[in-house]
């Protein structure tokens, strides 16, 4: 999965949410944990370092920070 955009940094516990697949086809990690849910919470995702996952319905996801992190949005 190839990085798209530019890094995002998240502190620990902060929350991020992405629109759906229009926004992002994929998250990166680049650094540190981070937990991902889509809505309507079908599956839970933690992602460390280096770990990708590719984003495959058009639901809205939510990301939170487990640890301070770097992510990547994939377009």
């Amino acid at each position: 999965m190839r990085a798209g955009g530019e890094a995002i940094w998240l502190r620990r516990r902060q929350v991020l949410t992405i629109a759906g697949a229009s926004a992002a086809g994929g998250i990166r990690v680049l650094r540190g944990a981070v937990w991902l849910t889509g809505t309507p919470a079908e599956k839970d995702f933690v992602l460390e370092a280096e770990a990708s996952l590719g984003l495959m319905n058009h639901y809205p996801y939510v990301i939170e920070a487990l640890t301070e992190a770097e992510i990547v949005l994939v377009r």
